[in-house]
């Protein structure tokens, strides 16, 4: 049985920004309308115009489905492949595109039937099977795919993972007949069907399993587009409309090509030069700029992203919850993101990005700039004498000036002094956080795989959660984390999980600063605009050249 996702606040943010005139998931960054109308309409093709679009991309990691978990791999991957959910870009609810149907009456052994006569661009069925190898194939730990953790709900992933290990097959998957498949979980996961919109629950050709190599440069899908050309790395992606895709989701232009770049301001310069048609993210210095000059062709709508400063909890002088409070009290997001971030973000005000089922508006306490509030808690609490407030970031990814505002915010509110610290590159900036080795508060960030307030609680703070690296940890939290995973609806969930959320707001295990918000641009070449936030992109099927 099919459970629609409720329509909060969120699916008014998350609407679709439609523009009359053409137009960027999960891990850490791998991400309101603005000009133009922002009526909402669904996304089911409009008129075949033909046409070739180009759009700016920085190169991808991989292109192969398992191994895609970061922004750019991503975009090409949901033009090439179609996958079993979407979700409609009106209300975010689940859409049926492979699938038939998905059922299940515990929540914990999920029934997937997929739809008659759907092939792969090479010919080969799009069938039970080519779920199966797929899935075996990503969670296999010898096959190291980076979004192996997400098979760990399906019954059996321990044993696939082990290295060398002899299985190679997830004992949770079982084929039921040609278009059916059988998933059982580990324990009950409400939001099973939300997340087999990740591109990890694709299906895999024969032909790409064969040479995972080859189909890396070349990927075989079974979306509205096909690759044009293998891979040209560091110069362009080319993909075509695949003339015998099946549904209402076809392709109105005949070529989308992405064209790589290694900064934003060079692709900028070529949109103004017409040499591009679509810039996917404009650089925070040029929105201005950019508002003035494409007006009404320049796309400004929430995402899905968070930013916190995270606190290494395994350190005593950020073991005091007060502690905690007080630094997130003291500082003033909006002034950052006035005087320092140039209008790119909101002030963060929970946990949970705004585009997100669930969300809670203005529930988070300590997230409040409260500098009175602050210096009361701060006294409460027992902070070192002398002690330098570390702060840890990545260097050469644009974060120097706003991490320096909040050291200020913070220095200026509670007499702490601070220090900069970015001497770790981002690979030993990681393992430092995994390693728990960090000396003070610590850059994060996070995007949604699929609108699930689970995948913003569960990775990050529960223990032992795949991305959780603060040392916090909650009995209560966890607790209640498992109880709305195991809900009997998708609604009563959310609810379990907002009283999650209720004692991150309490205990800030992170401060909660910015979320995030697109800011594409596009020329007046193209015509329906119809911005998708769940797949952070413009909707490549609906555009269409003039």
């Amino acid at each position: 049985m099919r459970r629609p996702r409720t329509l909060t606040r969120a699916a008014a943010l998350a609407g679709a920004v439609i523009l009359t005139a053409a137009a960027c998931g999960s891990s850490d960054d791998g991400g309101g309308s603005g000009g133009g109308d922002t009526d909402n309409a669904s996304s089911e093709g409009g008129d075949y115009t033909g046409g070739e679009v180009r759009a700016n991309l920085t190169s991808p990691q991989t292109l192969i489905t398992t191994d895609t978990i970061e922004a750019e791999g991503s975009t090409v991957v949901s033009a090439v492949y179609s996958k079993l959910v979407d979700f409609d870009i009106d209300t975010g609810e689940v859409v049926h595109r492979v699938a038939e149907s998905i059922e299940t009456e515990d929540n914990q052994t999920w029934e997937i039937t997929i739809r008659e006569g759907l092939e792969f661009h090479n010919g080969e069925p799009v069938d039970a099977d080519s779920f199966l190898r797929a899935w075996n194939f990503g969670a296999y730990g010898d096959n190291a795919q980076r979004g192996s953790f997400f098979y760990a709900v399906i019954e059996g992933f321990d044993e696939v993972q082990e290295e060398g290990s002899d299985i190679t097959e997830l004992s949770g998957l079982e084929k039921t007949g040609d278009l059916s498949f059988s998933v059982t979980l580990n324990s009950p996961f409400t939001t099973f069907e939300v997340a087999l919109g990740h591109n990890v629950f694709l299906p895999m050709a024969q032909e790409c399993l064969d040479d995972i190599d080859a189909c890396n440069l070349n990927p075989i899908g079974n979306g509205p587009f096909k690759m044009a050309s293998p891979w040209e790395h560091d110069v362009e992606i080319a993909l075509e409309r695949w003339e015998d895709y099946p549904g209402e989701n076809t392709a109105n232009i005949d070529n989308l090509t992405f064209s790589i770049y290694s900064d934003n301001q060079t692709a900028y310069n070529d949109l103004q030069a017409g040499n591009l048609d679509v810039l996917r993210t404009t650089p925070p210095e040029l929105r201005d700029q950019a508002r003035d000059q494409f007006t009404d062709r320049f796309i400004e709508v929430p995402t899905s992203q968070i930013t916190v400063m995270a606190y290494p909890v395994y350190d005593e002088a950020f073991s005091d919850p007060k502690i905690r409070q007080a630094l997130s009290m003291a500082v003033d997001r909006q002034k950052i993101i006035d005087n320092v971030l140039l209008g790119a973000f909101e002030p963060a005000d929970s946990f949970i990005a705004p585009v997100i089922p669930g969300y809670q508006e203005a529930a988070c306490e300590y997230c409040q700039h409260n500098p009175e509030r602050a210096k009361e808690l701060f006294d409460e609490a027992d902070w070192p004498s002398g002690k330098k407030l570390q702060l840890h970031y990545p260097p050469g990814a644009g974060h120097d000036e706003w991490i320096e505002a909040v050291g200020i915010e913070i220095e200026n509110t509670l007499g702490i002094e601070f220090e900069l610290r970015n001497e770790l590159e981002w690979a030993e900036h990681l393992n430092a956080r995994e390693d728990e080795e960090m000396e003070g508060p610590y850059r994060s960030g996070w995007i949604m795989s699929y609108p699930s307030q689970e995948y913003y609680l569960k990775p990050l703070y529960t223990t032992g959660g795949s991305s959780a690296d603060t040392g916090w940890t909650s009995e209560d939290f966890d607790r209640l984390v498992n109880e709305g995973d195991a809900a009997p609806s998708l609604e009563e969930a959310q609810e379990i999980y907002a009283e999650a959320e209720q004692i991150l707001m309490e205990e800030v295990p992170a401060i909660p600063l910015f979320y995030g918000r697109s800011s594409a641009a596009y020329n007046d070449t193209l015509d329906n605009v119809i911005y998708n936030i769940y797949e952070t992109n413009p909707s490549w099927t609906d555009l269409q050249v003039k």
